[in-house]
């Protein structure tokens, strides 16, 4: 980590507070309803994530919803990130 920074200082570059040198399988999954989550579609979503090589694997659910819907708990699987838009 010294060498990228003292070689990004010398050269003038942005020198970020850390790299992360992996390849996460990052799935999207996005409603623009509210409540519009249904349970079959994300469990097909988190199988395909079963698949996946990468050391990390995340499901990122997007939604217009005010809270964390509520069928994404009812899963209990720490590969699944929510978010509102």
């Amino acid at each position: 980590m010294d060498s990228l920074r003292e070689s990004t200082v010398q050269r003038g570059l942005a020198v970020p507070d850390a790299i992360i040198p992996s390849s996460p399988r990052l799935l999207l999954a996005t409603k623009k309803e509210r409540d519009a989550i249904r349970l079959p579609q994300i469990m097909r979503h988190l199988e395909r994530l079963n698949e996946a090589t990468e050391a990390v694997a995340i499901l990122l659910v997007l939604t217009p919803d005010d809270g964390r819907p509520p069928e994404l708990a009812k899963l209990g699987d720490a590969r699944v990130a929510w978010s509102s838009f």
